[in-house]
C-alpha cells in the first residue's frame, strides 16, 4: 500500500471517529448542505443526494425538542436502516403478490375441478 493511500485511509478513520461524537445540528440552509454533504461523502449511503437530504430532514424533524446535538454517525445509521427497511418492504410486497397469485391459481384450478397440488 502506498503512503498516500495509507494517509487517506487514516484520515477517513479519524473522521468517522470524530463523527461518533454529538455535534450541533445545522441552523441554516448552507450549514445544512455542508453538514449533509459531509455525511454523504464519508458514509456513502444508498440513494441519490436529493433523497438522502430529504431523509435527513425527516429524521431531524422527528428528534425530540431538546436534542440540539446529535452525532453524524447516528444519522448514517438511520439512513442505513431506512434503506434496509425499504428493501424489506419491497420484498414483503413481492412475496405477498406471489402468494396471492398462487392462491388465485389454486382457486381457479379448484373451480375448474382440477386437482390442487
Amino acid at each position: 500500500m502506498c503512503m498516500k493511500t495509507f494517509i487517506n485511509k487514516t484520515k477517513q478513520i479519524a473522521l468517522k471517529l470524530r463523527h461518533m461524537f454529538p455535534s450541533s445540528l445545522p441552523q441554516g440552509g448552507t450549514e445544512f448542505d455542508t453538514w449533509a454533504k459531509s455525511i454523504i461523502d464519508l458514509y456513502k449511503p444508498a440513494g441519490d443526494e436529493r433523497s438522502i437530504k430529504f431523509a435527513l430532514c425527516a429524521m431531524m424533524m422527528r428528534l425530540n425538542p431538546t436534542e440540539g446535538y446529535k452525532s453524524k454517525f447516528f444519522f448514517a445509521l438511520c439512513l442505513r436502516k431506512a434503506a434496509a427497511a425499504q428493501v424489506a418492504a419491497y420484498k414483503m410486497e413481492e412475496i405477498k403478490r406471489a402468494q396471492a397469485e398462487a392462491e388465485k391459481a389454486a382457486a381457479e384450478k379448484a373451480k375448474n375441478g382440477e386437482e390442487v397440488a
